[in-house]
């Protein structure tokens, strides 16, 4: 039982200095940004339609 304590109370510890550690990074979240997601949206569904429908050629032919 006492080596189970411990190891709890280690693994309390370790995640303790995990969290300390990842802590300095700053994650924008989805939700903050919602004109960049629309533009990311835009760009990718464009791609795709000119990707899948090729141009139109008008000219005529002879």
């Amino acid at each position: 039982m006492e080596e189970a304590t411990a190891a709890a109370r280690s693994m309390e510890d370790q995640a303790a200095d995990l969290t300390r550690t990842v802590a300095v990074f700053r994650l924008v979240s989805d939700t903050a940004r919602p004109q960049e997601r629309g533009a990311a949206k835009a760009l990718a569904t464009a791609k795709l339609a000119s990707s899948t429908h090729p141009a139109h050629d008008n000219r005529l032919s002879a």
